[in-house]
């Protein structure tokens, strides 16, 4: 209200800010007196200061302020909702103001962000603005009826329905919503039409703070909830009262734990609700301060008496509409029809006034409507005012499906409309509670005895996905085939894993759960009685030898982990993701194989849709492996589960069921056996017709038929549900809904805990066994924990009607509650645990959780599902080295997915929050070396090598370390950096010593020696013996990064001495081990390349390094494409195609001037061109300088430092001098009896030396012209 202008005290010389008002009405200019007189009488740091007021000209007055530099409040919430403190700093400071306002009885009435001010930007220096449509005292009446005062998203309650008075209350609750959307970042009210932003202020509860802020604390939530209370006598009586609140609240040290706050869940829950909104008399539009017709009042009170006489309630709202809502907890059914006769009745006494209704859930017991059907309505109404053409009741879609036949319900042009009622006669539907058979699926069953029977006959694996809606029967049908099996008495066993919702992508989730019923393990059976069963069921079929490894990496995935003191392959593959995840896969692959000898194996995974891709992974190495052992996985899912795993065991041929909805034919009889013959034909139609060929809606249909007194038939799902539950009492609907916060499955004690405590167990068990008399719940024979009875909901849409019932606050606190009671009876799924925590508002244990989870999933090499549970984790954590933990998890499993710059995040960030010497703080270097290597992005190696060189590890940190030691080694290998490379060997050296109980860390220290003797001192029987040592410490340990480059390095070593037979069963060995695509498969193909050219297998070695080169190119493997490289070159050489080598040799110059070590290779391989193109002098000074570059680096090129030497004699030989390529001569002479004298083993020796083309040259130039033999 006016405008604002900077001008100067002319009397001071200070800035003020002068508000102007400009052709005003007359309330806006009393209005404009009125906050001149308001800001007179007010005299407080956290009000704006009073200058002086008047009038410039006629009717032209102005208030004169001081002059603030900064930002309202709204500008900064723009940019970022504030923190938690700094939300509570600015709410303390605006409470101050209004307790002055409010101590000389003046109300604001319209506080929001846009009239807070920030001096200089600081939440501390708050001041509050604009007091223009402040009320002075009771008396002050300037507001004329029906005036629209105050911001609708901030106005209270009882500004909304236009009370005539309006106290501080009114202030306080206008100072929640400010603080609710400094905290949260979103108003607490919001809608796209007045109509419904003033609805949600009457009825609509915002969302609990700490579901939106989970580092809220419970005081703060539950002041903020008095403040927002809908009646003003529920709330703070006025600014001095919640200035003293937020005093309190930050005086408290720490936030109650929330799990320990209320004891138990509340009788409140949500239900479904209509609403009824009435149009204005006339079209919205009119802006805030529309003055309504005061004739309504009158036609209003008729209307309301009407109303009260039928059961229902109407409140005008500030703009002039109406909302109706309905007394009492009907069904969802009831409720709507309810709402429709309303909201026909209202129409048709407003002379065909606008009406809409829309139906959505309470937000709790006495909460008349949520704000999505609110603004539902409200868009319906506005759809239809500014349409043309007669008024009428539009109903949203789920309100036209809860409503029967007897109301006429049709399209229109603006969606759907309800022209009437017709009275209809509704025949009854009893209930009998008899068990279904299965019908109508003969033809899907016989396929699956089809496929077992191939199993069997042919031992061949098969995978089999059965895909329908939930409740279309496909586990009834899963049962009958298991019942068929076993009615045959066919050898067989059968392994069960059942998805959960809030298990869903917990890592191995569904196949440890398979694994433990295979072996009768229970979920909280003592640990000694968890191993014992799990070694016993091992030992029945697995070799010997194999026994204990097996059961051991087992243990890990059944949750029965075994003390690692003993067994150096399970310390190290705890200490390391890799080696857990493979030697994980092996131990599953072998203890099925084993299984599969002695009988054919049925793995049934119901629910798969919630499944995890750790198992679906597992799942498909099996099949690979397995693939002529006799077991058949049958997968249960709904059709959304191609969503999480499109590529599902595609490569297995599988084979997809859709099962489609039950025929006619099977439904009626399904009726008629279960209601009996006497069942009308009509009823037996109209049941058929409704289910749709749904099994369960169709079971449903037929209890609700036999039911006493089961009229008003439900339309669809969520009605049906809903009336089932409605028709238990209210103790019953309390315990499921409690059950429901566990998922699928719940336990009596664990139900007892969240409604009251463990003396009410004995209570819960009876009704729960009740209910299960009633087939809402049924009785497991099994039990996850030995003392407590298994219960689950009948299905899955029962379970999931009863968790839609909670509100908000008993979701969370269940949620909270049951983290901690599974926890206690011995739960061992971190996700499952995380998940819990979470939802129940306690962020630090839900993180800590995550941490687990995430690094269990990394273990199994579900990557994705890694990361997510670790972003989870992050948003949660506060602790520094939690938070370290989540970096460094995800920037690992950044890493294995190719998402570099993202790893390189991640690793950076653990780093800087890990502690010194931790195993956290090694998986980051780890990590951050890798991904900086991958990135070829050198300058990000600096901070993670300089940390690398000083840590002083703790023992579960050496592997990880070690592993980024050898790491870095390679890489100063290809820099030719000797003497740095030298000093991380060392280091490796001093920080792997005595550590004889990490294989891991024992191995990488063999492979850096390795590396060491082949590079520096050219020895290939020393690169032959560490590597060898390296694989042997990989037995020991699993360590999945060693077995390959172990191998390939043995392989190399055997090549090197020319036992090139020995180096091809190597070669073939990693291969059968590891993929033979990806890195592996090129470090293979250069291996090969190598031995083909040093054989003169010439055309072949060209072909391969041709294809290293492609490969490598496509996956951007620089350092393979050069090598690849440098092999054809020297293949097209070896066969006579100079001309070709010397091509390729140009096209690749640039490229190898960036490498050192590569391009010291690349004047060998340029050298022995020119000396085959007859250019001796070239090639002399060429070698020269390669010679000279070795000399000065401190390295050779490892494989062709001989060929180095050879050419420059050769080269010497030609031209003619006899002195210098004897010299020449000389040097390869002495340089090859040197190496061959480090080879004690005289087979070995003897290959190298005559296998090999160039050591056969050099001993014959030796022989002619020293008269000396080498050997």
């Amino acid at each position: 209200m006016g405008q604002i202008f900077r001008a100067r005290d002319r009397h001071t010389g200070e800035p003020v800010a002068v508000k102007v008002l400009r052709a005003g009405t007359v309330p806006h200019i009393a209005r404009f007196v009125q906050e001149a007189r308001a800001l007179s009488e007010l005299s407080h740091p956290r009000i704006v200061r009073y200058m002086t007021h008047g009038v410039a000209e006629p009717d032209c007055p102005y208030l004169a302020m001081e002059w603030l530099e900064g930002e309202d409040l709204s500008t900064r919430l723009a940019r970022a909702r504030l923190t938690i403190d700094e939300g509570v700093e600015l709410a303390s400071g605006v409470a101050e103001a209004l307790c002055v306002a409010h101590g000389r009885r003046i109300v604001h009435r319209d506080l929001k962000p846009g009239n807070i001010f920030l001096v200089d930007r600081r939440v501390d220096q708050v001041k509050v603005l604009d007091f223009g449509v402040a009320r002075l005292d009771a008396a002050s009446k300037i507001t004329p009826t029906g005036a629209v005062v105050g911001t609708p998203g901030y106005m209270a309650p009882e500004q909304a329905q236009n009370v005539r008075t309006v106290d501080a209350r009114a202030d306080v609750f206008s100072l929640g919503c400010v603080l609710f959307e400094c905290l949260t970042g979103s108003p607490a009210f919001s809608g796209e039409h007045l109509v419904s932003l003033l609805a949600k202020v009457l009825y609509a509860e915002p969302p609990p703070l700490r579901e939106l802020v989970p580092g809220a604390k419970p005081a703060l939530e539950e002041l903020l909830s008095r403040m927002l209370a809908k009646r003003p006598e529920d709330r703070p009586r006025d600014g001095a009262a919640v200035l003293s609140a937020l005093r309190a609240l930050k005086l408290q040290v720490s936030a109650v734990d929330p799990a320990r706050a209320p004891i138990a869940l509340t009788t409140d829950e949500r239900r479904t609700v209509s609403v009824v909104l009435l149009a204005a008399h006339r079209a919205e539009g009119g802006g805030a301060d529309e003055t309504l017709d005061p004739a309504e009042s009158d036609a209003l009170e008729a209307l309301r008496r009407g109303a009260a006489v039928r059961g229902w309630r109407l409140e005008r709202l500030r703009d002039g509409s109406v909302t109706a809502w309905m007394g009492g907890a009907g069904l969802a059914t009831d409720q709507a029809a309810q709402a429709a006769r309303c909201a026909l009745w209202l129409r048709g006494r407003t002379g065909g006034r606008t009406t809409a209704v829309a139906t959505g859930r309470s937000g709790a017991a006495g909460s008349r409507a949520t704000g999505e059907a609110i603004e539902r309505a409200a868009q319906l109404l506005h759809a239809r005012v500014t349409e043309e053409g007669e008024g009428g009741v539009r109903v949203d879609e789920t309100t036209a499906r809860l409503l029967d036949g007897r109301f006429d319900v049709r399209e229109s042009g603006a969606g759907l409309a309800l022209y009437g009622e017709r009275v209809i006669a509704e025949g009854a539907r009893p209930l009998l509670g008899k068990p279904t058979p299965c019908v109508g699926r003969r033809r899907e069953l016989a396929e699956l005895e089809q496929m077992f029977a191939g199993c069997v006959e042919e031992q061949q694996a098969r995978a089999a996905l059965l895909v329908g809606t939930a409740g279309i029967g496909k586990s009834r049908l899963a049962h009958e085939l298991l019942a068929q099996l076993r009615r045959r008495g066919e050898p067989l066993a059968c392994w069960i894993g059942r998805g959960d919702a809030l298990r869903a992508g917990a890592a191995l989730g569904l196949l440890g759960q398979a694994l433990r019923g295979a072996c009768g393990i229970r979920g909280d059976e003592p640990l000694p009685e968890r191993r014992g069963k799990l070694s016993s069921r091992v030992a029945l079929r697995v070799a010997a030898s194999e026994r204990q490894r097996v059961a051991e990496i087992l243990g890990e995935i059944v949750g029965a982990p075994f003390p690692e003191e003993k067994s150096d392959l399970l310390r190290a593959a705890r200490r390391n993701a890799q080696i857990m995840s493979d030697q994980m896969h092996r131990a599953w692959t072998e203890f099925l194989r084993a299984e599969c000898s002695a009988q054919p194996v049925l793995l049934l995974l119901e629910d798969w849709h919630w499944g995890d891709g750790a198992t679906g992974r597992f799942i498909d190495s099996a099949l690979r492996d397995l693939d002529q052992s006799p077991w058949l996985v049958l997968a249960l899912s709904r059709p959304e589960a191609s969503e999480r795993f499109p590529k599902l065991w595609h490569d297995r041929r599988l084979h997809v069921i859709h099962l489609a909805p039950l025929g006619r034919k099977p439904s009626e009889r399904l009726v008629r056996q279960v209601l009996g013959d006497g069942v009308d034909a009509e009823t037996v139609k109209r049941i058929v017709a409704q289910a749709d060929g749904n099994a369960f809606y169709l079971e449903e249909l037929i209890r609700r038929a036999a039911e006493p007194g089961g009229e008003g038939l439900p339309e669809t799902v969520v009605a049906m549900v809903q009336s089932r539950l409605a028709a238990l009492d209210d103790e019953d609907r309390r315990v499921l809904r409690a059950a429901s916060i566990f998922g699928e499955a719940s336990w009596p004690g664990g139900v007892a805990a969240l409604l009251g405590g463990a003396d009410r167990a004995a209570h819960v068990e009876r009704r729960m066994l009740g209910l299960v008399e009633r087939e809402v719940l049924v009785r497991r024979p099994e039990s996850r924990f030995s003392a407590e009875v298994e219960l689950a909901f009948r299905h899955t849409l029962l379970r999931e009607g009863a968790y839609a019932m909670l509100t908000d606050e008993d979701r969370a606190l269940g949620h909270g509650v049951a983290g901690e009671w599974l926890e206690r009876a011995g739960e061992r799924d971190p996700k499952l645990l995380a998940t819990h925590f979470d939802r129940g508002g306690v962020g630090a244990r839900a993180a800590a959780y995550y941490l687990r989870a995430s690094e269990l999933a990394l273990d199994t090499g579900d990557c994705e599902t890694a990361i997510e549970l670790s972003e989870r984790g992050i948003s949660l954590g506060r602790e520094p080295e939690l938070l370290a933990g989540l970096k460094a998890a995800m920037g690992e499993a950044r890493f294995r997915t190719g998402d570099f710059q993202g790893a390189f995040r991640a690793a950076a960030e653990a780093l800087r929050l890990a502690r010194p010497g931790s195993r956290i703080e090694g998986r980051a270097i780890h990590s951050g070396i890798y991904t900086a290597l991958y990135l070829r992005r050198t300058e990000l190696l600096v901070e993670p090598m300089e940390r690398l060189l000083r840590t002083d590890p703790e023992p579960d940190a050496i592997g990880l370390l070690a592993a980024a030691f050898f790491s870095v080694i390679v890489l100063l290998v290809w820099q030719a950096r000797r003497d740095t490379m030298d000093l991380y060997r060392q280091r490796l050296e001093q920080v792997s010593r005595g550590v004889v109980a990490d294989p891991s860390a024992l191995a990488w220290m063999e492979l850096a020696r390795a590396m060491w003797a082949i590079h520096v001192e050219r020895d290939p029987w020393g690169l032959l013996q560490h590597a060898r040592r390296a694989s042997a410490h990989h037995e020991r340990s699993g360590v999945g990064g060693v077995f390959p480059l172990s191998q390939f390095c043995i392989a190399t070593g055997y090549a090197l001495l020319g036992l090139f037979d020995r180096a091809e069963e190597e070669l073939a060995r990693t291969l059968a081990m590891a993929p033979s695509t990806g890195h592996e498969g090129l470090s293979a193909g250069l291996t090969r390349t190598m031995m083909l050219v040093d054989q003169r297998r010439t055309a072949e070695a060209s072909a391969l390094a041709a294809w290293v080169v492609k490969e490598a190119e496509l996956r951007g493997e620089q350092l393979m494409r050069l090598n690849g490289w440098l092999y054809g070159i020297e293949a097209r050489l070896h066969e006579g195609a100079v001309e070709a080598a010397e091509s390729l040799a140009l096209q690749i110059r640039d490229a190898m001037s960036t490498e050192p070590y590569l391009g010291m290779a690349y004047l060998v391989e340029l050298a022995g061109i020119r000396l085959a193109q007859g250019h001796a002098e070239e090639a002399a000074d060429i070698a020269d300088r390669a010679f000279a570059q070795a000399r000065c680096f401190g390295m050779g090129f490892f494989c062709r430092h001989a060929t180095l030497l050879l050419i420059r004699a050769e080269a010497r030989c030609t031209l003619g001098d006899r002195d210098a390529a004897g010299e020449a001569i000389r040097d390869a002479a002495e340089d090859l009896q040197r190496r061959a004298a480090r080879i004690p083993d005289p087979v070995a020796r003897q290959s190298f030396l005559e296998n090999l083309p160039d050591h056969r040259r050099t001993r014959e130039l030796a022989r002619t012209w020293l008269l000396e033999d080498v050997g």
